[in-house]
């Protein structure tokens, strides 16, 4: 069986047992996944709400304009925020990607907040 620390779909070889040399390869990579995969994550931004307007202190977030898992370039619009005067897009200040939200749309959120990651 695969160790609950494995990522999912990295399934172990044929004969696979916790003790032998056929499970040394299998457990290394499962182990170098994890460890990439967290490297990647810690590297990763938080992208935060600026201020758009000259008078805005709380906002709406309307929508998303990117998936999570996708790539954006500087100047590709991330979101639409509802400040007090109108809708907003907020443009990307650089390359990035967008790997998962940390707030839901209809969400109020203020200058300085976490909209993803």
């Amino acid at each position: 069986p695969r160790p609950a620390w494995c990522p999912e779909g990295y399934e172990p070889p044929e004969g696979f047992t916790l003790l032998g040399s056929r499970s040394d390869a299998w457990l290394l990579g499962c182990l170098l996944w994890e460890l990439a995969t967290r490297i990647k994550l810690s590297l990763q931004e938080d992208v935060v709400l600026p201020r758009l307007t000259p008078t805005q202190e709380e906002s709406i977030l309307v929508r998303y304009c990117i998936e999570q898992g996708c790539a954006y370039e500087q100047g590709d619009i991330l979101c639409e925020v509802e400040t007090e005067e109108k809708i907003v897009a907020f443009k990307a200040d650089r390359d990035g990607v967008c790997a998962t939200y940390l707030l839901e749309e209809g969400t109020t959120i203020y200058i300085g907040d976490a909209l993803f990651v």
